[in-house]
């Protein structure tokens, strides 16, 4: 300080000589204050936190300058530091989750010295009060629904929904290779016999009746319904072993936006492209999901089999097993639009296309027969919530399946050329009521429309022409749920009924002179009953009993299909 002063003046001295005294006196009262800030150090304060017991480093604590009421945090090293401090003698406070609070005073802070200062702090010991843990019963459910949810499918870091299904007991998927179609078989019973739906529109093709779950992105999925056993209670023909409802539809809006690239490689020089986009169109009360998905394989590779001749004699076939490529494009689309606090659209849609090979057996190998698959599906859904015991529900669904297999290269009668397109219109309504607590009850009317054409390019008379099926159906449900915690035998009871009826009629344009009939229709009722009952606490137990009735339509091939007559 004294030589601050004296430099000052020094400095008015020389100014009085060069200008007025009242400037220069000024000036010096200026270069006075001046000295005294360049007095203050750039670093005045530094230290380190660590644990008294185990010495590890502290972080995220705050230490805070009573006197100035300056504060920072430790970081990861447990390391902090003040900079600027003005020089005197300061006390600093450290509190850190977990550790007592320290506090060390009479700190020194000198012109151009930097103080550093180490601190041990001690854990802090809290006494709890009395803690009651209490367990939770799981939710039962008198029906066979099992529902995997948008959280559990991320969790099980899974990129093919096949996977995920087979984790579900009673479930097993059947697989043609890494490029091949999918089809569920639940209970064992036939792939035909599943419904498989996406955003309630059938994906089961007329023809032939059996759903391929190949080719929907895991990313774009919303959660699943699986329904084990005859379910035509609830979804009419078709699913006579069971259902699955894949919900691809948002159900609320979400506004994080993101983007997940992925490109993957396999055997068979297999190369996979897959794209998710979150919230790329972005506005107010709209939220939307876009994926892309590639796939594309050789396929051909190389095989060894050996023949027992009739002599006895064994024989080695070797080669390379062609026309095993497959290539394929996928697009899906979903989104919600709330208009309203009552009122909501959603949609969801796929444009997906591929080309396979269809190599026949090793020992009669064929390199020139070919399928192309084009599927195109949408849904949508006004939703409308009435009160908080009424909702209103409006669905429309169309999904085309145009399958080309074709073989014209070959000579003789093995050479064919088969086209299938069939379309599916579907309209529903729904309005679900609670009466009283507990309760749910809803009623539905449904309409379906299903239209197959098959032309058999190189022979027209053996093709099938349009054959079209007829839907109509009501379905009254209810569920039930009540507290029996008063009887000694359970504690809850859940109670699922619901009864369906449906008016199906097929109708052919054209017959051949084995067909004998043009139409024909059925009217089946399907009711379905699902009691549980279930006791927790020291003794747990759940009693399950259901009763249904189930159906199933033949497939159009399987009606008219001419080279089976």
């Amino acid at each position: 300080m004294r030589r601050s002063l004296y430099q000052a003046v020094r400095i008015v001295s020389r100014l009085n000589r060069i200008i007025p005294k009242s400037i220069g006196l000024a000036l010096a009262i200026a270069v006075l204050f001046l000295s005294i800030a360049s007095a203050q150090s750039n670093l005045s304060l530094d230290g380190q936190i660590y644990d008294k017991n185990d010495g590890s480093a502290i972080s995220n604590a705050t230490i805070e300058i009573i006197d100035l009421g300056t504060k920072t945090k430790s970081n990861n090293l447990g390391s902090f530091a003040f900079k600027n401090v003005p020089t005197g003698l300061y006390s600093i406070k450290i509190t850190a989750v977990g550790y007592d609070d320290t506090t060390l005073n009479h700190l020194d802070i000198k012109p151009d010295i930097t103080q550093r200062v180490t601190i041990k702090m001690s854990e802090r010991v809290y006494e709890l009060g009395k803690i009651v843990v209490r367990s939770k019963k799981p939710e039962i459910c008198g029906n066979r629904v099992i529902v995997i949810s948008r959280t559990e499918i991320q969790q099980s870091h899974s990129r093919d929904l096949s996977k995920i299904l087979e984790t579900i007991e009673g479930v097993l998927i059947q697989k043609a290779g890494p490029s091949g179609e999918s089809h569920i078989r639940i209970r064992g019973c036939d792939p035909g016999h599943v419904l498989v739906l996406i955003d309630g529109q059938k994906i089961n093709p007329s023809g032939s009746g059996i759903a391929d779950l190949s080719g929907i992105p895991v990313d774009i999925i919303e959660r699943i319904e699986l329904y084990k056993g005859g379910s035509s209670a609830e979804f009419g023909p078709d699913a006579l072993a069971g259902a699955i409802n894949i919900i691809t539809r948002p159900v609320r809006l979400f506004e994080k936006a993101a983007v997940d690239a992925r490109q993957g490689w396999g055997i068979w020089d297999t190369k996979i492209t897959e794209l998710n986009l979150s919230n790329p169109v972005y506005f107010k009360n709209f939220s939307n999901r876009w994926s892309y998905l590639s796939r594309q394989s050789d396929g051909d590779f190389s095989y060894a089999y050996s023949v027992t001749g009739s002599n006895g004699t064994d024989s080695t076939h070797t080669g390379i097993r062609l026309n095993n490529s497959f290539e394929s494009n996928n697009f899906f689309v979903s989104g919600i639009y709330q208009l309203s606090g009552k009122i909501s659209l959603s949609y969801s849609g796929r444009n997906y296309n591929s080309k396979r090979g269809l190599p026949d057996r090793a020992t009669r190998q064929n390199e020139t027969a070919k399928m192309s698959d084009r599927r195109k599906l949408f849904t949508g859904a006004f939703n409308y919530k009435v009160a908080d015991v009424r909702k209103l529900e409006l669905e429309f669904g169309y999904s085309q399946y145009d399958q080309h297999f074709h073989d014209i290269d070959t000579l003789g009668t093995l050479r064919y050329d088969s086209e299938f397109i069939n379309d599916i219109y579907t309209l529903r309504h729904n309005q679900s009521y609670s009466f009283f607590n507990g309760n749910m009850s809803r009623y539905t009317i449904m309409y379906r429309h299903e239209v197959l054409n098959h032309t058999d390019r190189l022979h027209p008379f053996l093709s099938m022409g349009r054959t079209s099926r007829n839907n109509f159906s009501t379905q009254a449900a209810v569920s039930q749920k009540a507290d029996l915690s008063e009887f000694i035998l359970f504690d809850i009871m859940s109670l699922n009924a619901a009864v369906r009826f449906d008016i199906s009629r097929t109708e052919k344009d054209s017959t051949s002179y084995a067909d004998t009939v043009k139409t024909n229709s059925t009217k089946q009722i399907s009711p379905n009953f699902g009691l549980a009952l279930s006791k927790g606490e020291n003794i747990s137990y759940i009693i399950r009993a259901s009763y249904g009735k189930s159906f199933r339509l033949p497939t159009l091939n399987a009606l008219f299909w001419k080279g089976d007559v």
